[in-house]
């Protein structure tokens, strides 16, 4: 966070030439600074939290590129937005010509979309060295790329299997007169269990297929299936059991032959 009014004193290495940055410290980012190599945490970012850090050589150019790519933005917005508040630059500044002090490095971290620290700092050692100057840049990615996509495949699949059995739930709850209006209902829920969450194409609403055989209620979402028995759906007692029509939801594929009574769906309360 920017204070106009802060007092920096990082307590780092004093400056030799253009050596500013301090390599062993990210200032308050403790979390991350396990991850620059040789730190006591190192090979524990690695094995349990997938993470690994690389120090590399980058240029201020460099830097402000990579960030404006992240953020969605150009270059010169970014410096613009930093130049906007000259007395913050000044006070870094004299942390290096007056203090003598380096600047704890900067960083990008692909783990977490947009995550970096480091701009102010990065402007600052351009306007002193250049901004094709290399200086030392933390860069944290996922240790096994593999390992992280197939987490976030299967994190992404149980997403989807708690919104569709949360939805599912909530729609049998209800009595209906047909099929069509437990299908309104499902759909009705689904809308509200995916809004916002896993799913990002929701508008206008979840697509989702239903299926009968002669066991269960199927409810399939980007391919993700969730079966509830199909006792579970329940009619209103005024329902002729013989209208109840489920024949373009039938999947024959689970079916043995059907062998049930549908006048047991009726609630006769």
């Amino acid at each position: 966070m920017m204070l106009l009014n802060e007092d920096f004193d990082y307590n780092t290495a004093p400056v030799f030439d253009d050596d500013i940055f301090d390599t062993s410290t990210l200032g308050g980012f403790s979390g991350i600074a396990r991850c620059i190599p040789g730190s006591d945490d190192y090979e524990y970012m690695i094995k349990e939290k997938n993470k690994k850090g690389e120090i590399v050589q980058m240029s201020p150019r460099e830097y402000f590129d990579i960030c404006a790519r992240r953020f969605n933005t150009t270059v010169e917005k970014l410096k613009d937005q930093r130049n906007a508040f000259p007395e913050y630059i000044d006070k870094l500044t004299q942390v290096i010509i007056k203090k003598n002090e380096r600047f704890p490095m900067c960083f990008i971290d692909y783990t977490n979309p947009g995550s970096q620290e480091g701009l102010h700092r990065m402007l600052v050692a351009a306007n002193l060295f250049g901004w094709d100057a290399l200086f030392p840049v933390l860069i944290v990615d996922w240790a096994d790329k593999e390992k992280h996509e197939r987490e976030e495949h299967d994190a992404k699949i149980n997403r989807i299997r708690e919104n569709i059995e949360a939805a599912f739930s909530k729609a049998l709850k209800c009595e209906y007169e047909e099929i069509e209006e437990f299908k309104d209902e499902l759909q009705w829920d689904l809308n509200k269990e995916f809004n916002g969450t896993v799913l990002t194409d929701v508008e206008p609403d979840v697509e989702f297929t239903l299926t009968f055989d002669d066991r269960n209620i199927n409810v399939t979402v980007d391919n993700v299936t969730v079966s509830k028995p199909f006792t579970e759906l329940k009619f209103k007692n005024t329902v002729d059991a013989e209208n109840i029509d489920v024949s373009k939801y039938w999947d024959d594929s689970n079916s043995a032959d059907l062998d049930f009574d549908w006048e047991d769906l009726i609630d006769e309360d």
